[in-house]
C-alpha cells in the first residue's frame, strides 16, 4: 500500500508499507488509527507514554482535516507525537488503501 510518512523533522515521503509490521516499525510501536475524513493517520498508540517528539506537520494536517469534518484533536495536549503514516480509508474487507493522491500536494 502506498503511504505518506510524515516524520517529526517535517520531512514527507511516499513509501510502500505492505503490512502491519512495516507500519509498526515506521511509527516505532503499536499503531492507533485516527480517522481524518477521506484518509486515516496511523500513529504510535503509546506516543505519550514513550515521550515521543512533537510532530508539528502532522498536527497541523490533522487539525485542518478534523476541522473540515467538525471534530477536534483528542490528545491530552493537542499535539500529534512521533512519526505518522497517512493512508486511504479501508476497503470493503477492512484493509487500508493507498493514500489519496491530493494529500501529498497539501503537505508541500
Amino acid at each position: 500500500m502506498m503511504s505518506i510518512i510524515i516524520r517529526t523533522n517535517g520531512s514527507v515521503k511516499v513509501a510502500s508499507l505492505p503490512d502491519l509490521g512495516s507500519m509498526q516499525r515506521e511509527v516505532g510501536g503499536f499503531i492507533e488509527v485516527v480517522p481524518l475524513g477521506d484518509c486515516d493517520m496511523i500513529v504510535n498508540e503509546d506516543a505519550d507514554a514513550l515521550d515521543l517528539t512533537v510532530n508539528p506537520t502532522a498536527t497541523r494536517f490533522a487539525k485542518e482535516r478534523l476541522l473540515r469534518i467538525g471534530r477536534r484533536l483528542l490528545t491530552p495536549d493537542g499535539w500529534i507525537l512521533g512519526n505518522v503514516i497517512l493512508v486511504g480509508k479501508p476497503d470493503k474487507n477492512g484493509d487500508e488503501t493507498d493514500a489519496p493522491v491530493g494529500i501529498l500536494e497539501e503537505l508541500r
